[in-house]
């Protein structure tokens, strides 16, 4: 074990424990984006069968002496053999949540009087992903019509995310993560409290601690204005705005306009506008920080102390995190005396702010689609109360097992 009790273990699929021995990784974390864990292995076995570490589950654990620090959970996607030495195979693995079989495939569908949980929650099941959790504070309506156009359920849940101002993020146990989605700060929890040491010299390596803090703030549009058109009520303006609250140091409006606002009531015109201001100035406070704190993630706050300016020890909320660690004791020749480091790069907001991911692309749709006039048996033409006939796309399409 390393002087300062830091170590890191790997447990993968049905692998006899320390088959691999981590020798390094990288972690990047941030919001609305799947987690990537790249992991630098070595093992006594020149031939481990990929198929016994190929889509199975993985967990990466980091420890201080006896004390679980840190978990990291997720399924291998990648998996690729090395050099062999004298006592050792190196191996290099890839580690991404389960979410990530959302995007392994393509489809088109339609459905049809459905919110975004009850679309999300038919892709969960699909995917055969049973371990996610919601927690949301605003109303999300029921669409009229939502479109899946050729793209993969991962990129089409992000897509429609995004329009209803949710975010995600990834809770680790031992041999299981949750994907959470959430539309509040209030879904953060709070994390650890860490002194301020830009001088490494005032602490010793085992207390954890913020080394380096830097704090910015950036020119972004302060108003949005969205405009649509129901032929319902074609009287009604449907027109929604709103406009940034945290404007102390910016003098000048940017406005964001956009048609068509994609909604047909007032109270959704007025969630989609905010949600949008939201977006578009998710980074006009932020700052990066420098930690050896394995606990810090996106879904998390910290509070800092000691730093000399007073206003900055407060709670902070994490964006974004890259841990990398290195513990080259694990290889037969490279240790060089060297002990296990670990070294966290992270982005921060204000503890009460509400992060949200920026709008995406809609596919677009080349040319005219074919569809089929449907409508009871019983009738030739049949027509809605707004005289609209009932046609069936054939874009959709359904997998047959066998």
């Amino acid at each position: 074990m390393d002087a300062s009790g830091l170590r890191f273990t790997l447990s993968v699929g049905g692998l006899p424990p320390e088959t691999l021995v981590v020798s390094g990784f990288t972690l990047h974390e941030q919001f609305s984006t799947p987690f990537t864990l790249e992991l630098e292995a070595a093992s006594a076995n020149p031939n481990i069968e990929f198929r016994s570490i190929l889509d199975n589950n993985a967990t990466l654990t980091i420890w201080r002496e006896a004390e679980v620090q840190r978990i990291v959970n997720g399924i291998v996607t990648s998996i690729e053999q090395g050099d062999t030495g004298l006592h050792q195979t190196r191996y290099r693995l890839t580690v991404r949540p389960a979410f990530l079989r959302a995007g392994l495939g393509r489809n088109s569908r339609i459905f049809q009087q459905q919110s975004f949980l009850n679309i999300m929650e038919t892709l969960m099941q699909e995917n055969n992903i049973s371990d996610y959790a919601h927690a949301f504070r605003d109303t999300h309506a029921e669409r009229e019509f939502c479109v899946q156009y050729n793209e993969s359920d991962l990129d089409f849940i992000n897509r429609m995310a995004a329009e209803e101002g949710i975010f995600y993020f990834f809770e680790h146990e031992n041999g299981k993560h949750t994907l959470v989605f959430a539309d509040t700060p209030l879904a953060v929890h709070d994390g650890p409290t860490l002194p301020y040491y830009p001088n490494k010299q005032q602490t010793s390596l085992d207390e954890p601690c913020v080394t380096t803090f830097k704090r910015r703030e950036s020119l972004r549009p302060s108003e949005v204005l969205l405009k649509d058109y129901t032929f319902k009520n074609p009287r009604w303006e449907a027109t929604s705005y709103d406009y940034a609250r945290d404007m102390e140091h910016q003098t000048s409006q940017y406005h964001h306009y956009d048609y068509p606002g994609r909604f047909k009531s007032g109270n959704t015109g007025d969630d989609f506008t905010r949600w949008r201001v939201q977006a578009l100035r998710n980074d006009a406070h932020q700052g990066e920080g420098a930690s050896n704190c394995p606990i810090l993630r996106p879904g998390l706050r910290f509070t800092l102390e000691n730093h000399p300016l007073d206003a900055l020890n407060t709670r902070w909320q994490i964006t974004q995190v890259i841990h990398t660690g290195d513990q080259p004791q694990a290889l037969e020749s490279d240790s060089g005396g060297l002990g296990t480091t670990l070294v966290s790069q992270f982005a921060f907001i204000p503890n009460n702010q509400t992060w949200r991911p920026l709008s995406l692309p809609k596919p677009r749709i080349d040319g005219a689609q074919i569809a089929i006039v449907t409508g009871p048996p019983s009738e030739e033409i049949f027509c809605d109360d707004h005289g609209r006939v009932k046609v069936h796309f054939l874009l959709g399409h359904f997998w047959r097992n066998g």
